[in-house]
């Protein structure tokens, strides 16, 4: 299952500030995956990979083996939860 969010930052913005932005990410799901995802909040496990990218260059990279996010109100769209902007920046100093 893929979540994908864009968000535009400054050019000149240097990559570690740029994972302090992630709580303003909305997270959009593949549709195949809609169904799967019909609680409120969700916890994921396994092998996560969270990536900053410019076009097609990565300009970051965090790995996890958990992750919560929350769903926005009413719609497809997710947030990450409470404290996961700070654990998945700690993870991409790693």
């Amino acid at each position: 299952m893929t979540f994908e969010g864009i968000r535009g930052v400054p050019d000149n913005m240097p990559v570690d500030e740029m994972w302090d932005v992630l709580g303003d990410v909305h997270f959009e799901i593949d549709e195949d995956a809609v169904g799967h995802l019909d609680a409120p909040t969700q916890d994921l496990n396994g092998s996560i990979v969270v990536r900053i990218k410019h076009v097609d260059d990565e300009l970051g990279m965090a790995s996890l083996s958990s992750l919560s996010l929350s769903r926005e109100a009413i719609g497809s769209s997710w947030l990450l939860g409470d404290g996961e902007t700070d654990r998945v920046k700690r993870a991409s100093a790693k």
